[in-house]
């Protein structure tokens, strides 16, 4: 894929550690349910910092994450909540300027220049004499520190410059389902930002260094570390690819296994199963119209695809409890003592069968019980989706 930008906000510390992150081929995305809930609360802060009541922006919330998105502590960020929002900027780093590209532009960053770097600020603006740049962290682990924290120096130095002013309050503000809302706050000097973007200015010219480098077929040097984690270049990567390699050899009994590698190699195995899982769930959404395969000479068609398949059964419990004890004549309190132990299974509901059972009639007395729990409704079996193979009649459109 053709780079565009010479580096994006997020990916701002990544690119000061490894130039050739920049300008690999992106061929890795990961997105999870964390990813998916951190989306959710954020869109729901800006709503909230648009003017929209809390409990209306709560109701547009999805399902899924409406719960975690009740859970934060919305009261701390009363005051925070008064800057704008969504602030989308463009900094460029050659002569240490900034400019005001739009507000709640959902990352189109098409009007920014190759030289410059976009950078979209949860909360943005100016407090008398400073500008303030709010960053939300919505997940389990803490980011780098706010004085050390690139995003964040990106857009202190992007708001800086935009509203020249030479001094920011940058904060990073944790806010997680169920806890207190926590501040990281870095408050650099006019002195110090002029540092930082000197400091980005010669790693953006590595990154251009690299950049022609790689256009002309030649070889890029990735540097390894902790910002490689979602780095979009993964699995273009030399390193990456070069320690997966070396992990097959290991597996297959061609390479020893060296002390500092093979932990590389066990961490890229995590990594790899988390895309495994990824290129399944896009795989089974492509196979939600399942493929005919080929068609039998009776008229039926080999598929392959969604389709709806019976579930795993499902025991109700007090409709097991109650059966049982009528059918085995004990006490439901007995009955329920025997089987809800967690959750109702066949194999506890034989064993009590077989218990109470008269002495050989152990098996009849089981099927009786099953056959009445089952006529009862007590145990079913939901259709549900499943993907892979699977045969049904062929249908002629035309007739």
């Amino acid at each position: 894929m053709t780079r565009g930008h010479i580096a994006t906000g997020s990916g701002i510390e990544r690119h000061m550690n490894c130039a050739a992150s920049a300008v690999l081929d992106r061929v890795w995305s990961e997105s999870s349910t964390y990813a998916a809930r951190g989306t959710a609360i954020h869109d729901h802060l800006y709503r909230m910092a648009q003017g929209m009541p809390e409990g209306e922006s709560l109701a547009l919330v999805d399902l899924d994450h409406r719960d975690a998105a009740k859970a934060c502590d919305t009261s701390a960020l009363a005051d925070d909540l008064t800057l704008s929002p969504e602030v989308a900027l463009a900094y460029r780093p050659a002569d240490d300027t900034a400019r005001l590209i739009g507000q709640g532009l959902a990352r189109d960053y098409s009007t920014v220049g190759l030289d410059e770097i976009p950078l979209t600020i949860d909360l943005a603006g100016r407090r008398q004499d400073h500008a303030v740049v709010r960053d939300y962290k919505t997940g389990h682990r803490n980011v780098t520190r706010a004085g050390v924290n690139w995003q964040l120096i990106g857009a202190a130095l992007a708001v800086s410059r935009t509203f020249d002013l030479d001094e920011v309050e940058a904060e990073i503000i944790y806010v997680r389902p169920g806890r207190d809302v926590y501040r990281d706050t870095a408050r650099p000097t006019g002195l110090e930002l002029a540092g930082y973007a000197a400091e980005l200015r010669a790693s953006m010219a590595r990154v251009e260094r690299d950049r022609a480098r790689h256009a002309a077929g030649e070889h890029v040097e990735p540097t390894e570390g902790s910002w490689c984690q979602y780095c979009p270049s993964k699995w273009a990567c030399p390193a990456k690819v070069g320690t997966l390699r070396l992990g097959l050899d290991i597996a297959a009994g061609r390479a020893p296994i060296p002390a500092g590698d093979v932990v590389k190699a066990r961490e890229l195995l995590r990594v790899a199963r988390r895309q495994i899982e990824a290129l399944e769930r896009k795989l089974d959404d492509t196979l939600s119209e399942p493929v005919l395969l080929n068609v039998e000479p009776d008229g039926t068609g080999n598929y392959y695809g969604a389709h709806a398949a019976p579930g795993n059964e499902v025991i109700d419990p007090d409709i097991a409890v109650t059966t049982a004890a009528a059918v085995l004549a004990i006490d439901e309190a007995a009955a329920r003592k025997a089987l809800v132990q967690g959750k109702v299974t066949k194999e506890r509901i034989e064993q009590l069968a077989a218990d109470k059972a008269p002495r050989g009639a152990i098996a009849a007395t089981k099927r009786r019980l099953l056959a009445a729990i089952a006529g009862a409704g007590g145990i079913t079996r939901p259709t549900t989706t499943k993907i892979g193979a699977f045969v049904q009649r062929v249908v002629d459109e035309a007739a």
